[in-house]
């Protein structure tokens, strides 16, 4: 970053230290830019030096190709869907990047923007540790509001399935503790057949 030339604080490393404009204090970057140029091949152009503001908005959302004179930035889907993944939405992202836009955003990235938007999130993935399967829905339902097995964390995906977060010999030993029989199977279905214990007399 330039903080130190010839054993000694540079105007850049002052104004890091003072907390301030560290593009601001350093004259020989080259003018700092505010706004990119955004182009229908999907790339985002800014001469000079990108402001903090305009660099982490467009490290956010977009690579960078190349530095230099100018900051080359490159869309696509996968990075469109990095920045949804990080918790923007289509309305906060075409917002921020119209605001830093030269001339507005070109068709292919707004397209880009709405395509990516409309297939995320069309899939969800949730953590269980193991699953409940009975054709007795109302039993089903039943073990899901009993409150006695509130530490499974217990969430109805189907009629017919429950997930539990507990692993599935915990899921196993607190329905039995709670009164129910359950089965163990494999993850193709087949029962499990556990040694049966021995009752001493």
């Amino acid at each position: 970053m330039g903080v130190l030339g010839a054993g000694a604080i540079s105007p850049a490393g002052q104004a890091l230290l003072a907390g301030e404009d560290v593009a601001e204090a350093v004259g020989d970057l080259g003018e700092v830019t505010r706004t990119a140029r955004l182009q229908a091949d999907l790339s985002a152009i800014a001469a000079g030096t990108p402001s903090p503001e305009l660099a982490k908005l467009l490290n956010a959302t977009a690579v960078v190709e190349s530095r230099g004179t100018a900051t080359t930035w490159r869309f696509s889907p996968a990075t469109v869907r990095g920045t949804y993944d990080a918790g923007w939405t289509e309305q906060r992202l075409t917002k921020a990047l119209t605001k830093i836009a030269e001339g507005g955003l070109p068709q292919p990235l707004v397209y880009l923007l709405a395509d990516v938007a409309r297939q995320h999130g069309s899939v969800r993935v949730v953590p269980a540790a193991s699953t409940l399967v009975s054709d007795d829905t109302a039993l089903l339902a039943q073990i899901c509001a009993d409150k006695r097995l509130d530490k499974l964390n217990l969430r109805l995906l189907a009629r017919t399935v429950l997930a539990s977060q507990a692993a599935t010999a915990d899921t196993m030993a607190a329905l039995r503790k709670a009164g129910y029989a359950p089965r163990q199977q494999d993850a193709d279905g087949r029962d499990i057949i556990e040694r049966a214990r021995r009752h001493r007399a």
